[in-house]
């Protein structure tokens, strides 16, 4: 009993002594605090993933197809510049690798030199899967290191969109391209028509390959718009995400 009077007599001094008191409180807030922060960092760590910074690097060395120069991995870039997901950094593979060993970068995406020659398979019987290479940063935290690997998830659907999006482009321009040729030629064949009134037995013959001409020129550009939509649906299947290590 009078080691409880005591206790109390203690408890008094110290709500009585601000000297005492203000210590005491300020080593009893210092759990609180830790704990404030460690549930702050976990609250929700996937709501700013746009300020995760990701290193992007293009080593692709474009192509030339169908006599124009195409450069798939640029058009890619460009794309992946118009989505705000992810904090995007555009570098070369030195920069990369040295923002890596910094930890600067959460995780980079290397496009390889041959994106540009894989995409020009799209209409091949065999196409190319283009490997787009995926660097987690495994040497931060534990819990950067988690949200990097849940991340990668939504940064390959993103990637995917925009590689269909590049590969369906490249193939539109081309194909727009074969499609006005046909055009010319049925104009060329035209004008060839006028100058043979006279050829009365063969003008029959010129004209009937005319319209079929023309007509198949006509189906040409109809598909065109059929195959840029089937691209889409096959370049979705046409990348391939690769662990390098």
């Amino acid at each position: 009993m009078r080691g409880l009077k005591l206790l109390g007599k203690e408890f008094a001094t110290i709500m009585t002594s601000k000297k005492i008191l203000i210590p005491i409180i300020a080593v009893l807030f210092i759990p609180v605090l830790y704990a404030g922060m460690f549930l702050w960092a976990f609250w929700d760590p996937y709501d700013q993933l746009d300020d995760l910074p990701v290193a992007v690097v293009n080593l692709d060395k474009g192509v030339v197809y169908n006599g124009k120069p195409v450069e798939a991995g640029k058009e890619l870039v460009d794309n992946l510049k118009e989505n705000t997901g992810f904090k995007w950094e555009f570098v070369s593979e030195k920069t990369a690798k040295k923002g890596m060993d910094d930890r600067k970068y959460y995780m980079t995406i290397r496009i390889p030199k041959d994106f540009s020659e894989n995409t020009t398979t799209l209409l091949d019987a065999n196409p190319k899967k283009s490997k787009l290479e995926f660097i987690p940063n495994e040497s931060l935290n534990f819990l950067s290191s988690q949200i990097g690997g849940s991340a990668i998830e939504k940064i390959k659907g993103e990637v995917s969109t925009s590689v269909t999006k590049t590969y369906a482009e490249t193939m539109f321009d081309s194909l727009k391209d074969v499609s006005k040729g046909f055009a010319d030629g049925s104009e060329g064949a035209g004008k060839i028509h006028d100058g043979t009134g006279e050829l009365k037995d063969g003008s029959g013959k010129v004209t009937d390959g005319l319209n079929t001409l023309n007509s198949k020129t006509g189906e040409m550009q109809t598909g065109v718009g059929k195959l840029l939509d089937g691209s889409q649906k096959i370049a979705g299947g046409l990348v391939q995400f690769v662990d390098p290590k």
